[in-house]
């Protein structure tokens, strides 16, 4: 390790020549660490945890940020585990501030539809890692909090939730960010046992909580998980085997597509015209679309007076939960919303009934936008034998891939060179890709492959079942929401 190190510090460096090698290297190896000119590997494993503890010690020694000068309590949730009992046991670092047990405290999350959700609770029990003598847990320091039933994967402590938000500051004191890319495969899971539906879908919830990288979809009364590939699967249905003994059924991969707006649509619902007009509310939303890869904002510009807090909150959560279903089905990205109207007559209005207006406004709005749907893309190199070149391009285009020119990347073995294929290729299409390359290269082919840019769905664009009621059909949609208000809902904005 003393060498290694020695490499980007000239004074160790003039130690290690003279033969006078520090006994603690603790200190080097903390701040080349930060600074990212060495990199530390932790062995562990996904499906029974072992290493965590020296992953998490790792990460208190050699990862400690630069802590943030305020008093202000700010922190995040990394980890969340269980015991035998199975009561949460939450690791979170703390960046500002100083949190002792007993304290209430406030976590806030964004879940997936882009709303805000926050939740109070008391820390029940505090344990410091690395110093089990500790009170209280200061910032740089990661904690073990127990007595918060509701902890979940990414809460934070602190008012900043949105997307891409500062989780601290590193060696450098540039803002470090937390970001996780977004899974591009769907499966739906069901039971190998009829009848063990709930306790599946509750157990998938449970993983969720634990796991930010887990993300489930009710799918026509089965559960759908989002996935980033097959080892994933692996360990989510092991993990179902083992902690819930439920042996779980992953139907066919399917890719998880996404829409984009081509261009602007505005649509207005006004309560007193004339026509098909349930509600007594009046909304009004503009999209417009945004460059690839900047997601979704929403800004409001009407007036905040003409409502009260709780109905402008209540429009722009149903904003926000719309997005996740555009006109066919999937998740909307890169788009610009903008608030336009906002409007009620007073005795007769809750904060529901924007809820249950501002989606029909929303897919209005789509629907003269006109989305397209992306599929997401690999970036590929494929290596063969200069023989197979021929066979593989040809299974490359038919697979839609979009190929650059090949390139001849070494000499001939035994009158046989290498070529490398470049190209973008369907997410859908990488697993056929790796199954088929075997045998028309005789074992020779490799892929290297990175996440790579979107494509545009070439034809019919493929659409996945709605779950919100179909706002796309304003009968569907009322007759949606009657049978939800039977439930017990209300009905006061609907006449």
């Amino acid at each position: 390790m003393a060498e290694l190190l020695a490499d980007n510090d000239l004074s160790l460096l003039g130690r290690v020549v003279d033969g006078d090698v520090p006994a603690d290297l603790i200190g080097p190896l903390r701040d080349q660490t930060s600074r990212g000119l060495v990199h530390p590997v932790f062995f562990g494993s996904a499906m029974s945890g072992a290493g965590m503890a020296e992953l998490t010690d790792g990460l208190s020694k050699l990862l400690a940020p630069r802590p943030v000068r305020s008093d202000d309590l700010r922190g995040t949730v990394f980890a969340v585990e269980r015991t035998d009992k199975g009561e949460k046991v939450a690791y979170l670092r703390l960046f500002s501030g100083v949190l002792r047990g007993r304290q209430q405290v406030t976590f806030r999350r964004r879940d997936a539809s882009g709303v805000v959700e926050e939740y109070r609770g008391r820390v029940a029990g505090l344990e410091v890692v690395g110093d089990a003598s500790a009170r209280r847990l200061t910032a740089g320091d990661i904690g073990k909090l127990r007595g918060l039933p509701l902890v979940r994967v990414g809460d934070r402590l602190g008012s900043d939730v949105g997307p891409g938000s500062e989780v601290g500051l590193g060696s450098d004191g540039r803002p470090l960010r937390a970001h996780f890319s977004p899974p591009i495969l769907e499966s739906v899971v069901r039971p190998a046992c009829d009848g063990r539906e709930a306790e599946l879908h509750a157990a998938l919830t449970r993983l969720a909580d634990e796991d930010p990288l887990i993300r489930t979809r009710a799918a026509g009364g089965a559960t759908s998980v989002l996935l980033y590939g097959a080892v994933q699967r692996e360990v989510i249905a092991e993990r179902l085997q083992r902690e819930y003994g439920i042996d779980a059924v992953f139907e066919q991969v399917r890719p998880v597509y996404f829409e984009r707006p081509t261009r602007r649509g505005e649509a207005v619902h006004e309560f007193g015209k004339r026509g098909p007009n349930e509600f007594w509310q009046t909304v009004g939303v503009r999209v417009e679309p945004l460059p690839a890869g900047t997601g979704n904002t929403l800004v409001r510009e009407a007036e905040s007076g003409l409502l009260p807090k709780a109905y402008h909150r209540a429009i722009e959560d149903a904003v926000m939960a719309t997005l996740q279903q555009g006109l066919h089905g999937w998740e909307v990205t890169d788009c610009a919303v903008t608030i336009t109207h906002v409007g009620c007559l007073a005795p007769m209005t809750v904060a529901a009934d924007f809820r249950n207006l501002t989606p029909l406004v929303v897919v209005q709005a789509f629907e003269r936008a006109g989305n397209a749907v992306y599929e997401p893309g690999y970036a590929v190199e494929v290596e063969v034998p200069g023989d197979s070149l021929s066979a593989v391009t040809g299974l490359l285009l038919s697979v839609g891939a979009d190929l650059g020119p090949a390139v001849e990347s070494g000499p001939a073995v035994e009158s046989v060179s290498t070529w490398v294929v470049p190209g973008v290729i369907p997410a859908r299409a990488l697993q056929d890709l790796a199954a088929a390359l075997p045998g028309l290269t005789r074992g020779e082919g490799a892929i290297r492959h990175e996440p790579g840019p979107a494509r545009r769905v070439r034809g019919a664009a493929p659409t996945r079942a709605r779950t919100d009621g179909n706002p796309l059909d304003h009968d569907e949609y009322m007759r949606f929401l009657s049978n939800r208000n039977l439930g017990g809902g209300t009905a006061s904005g609907r006449r």
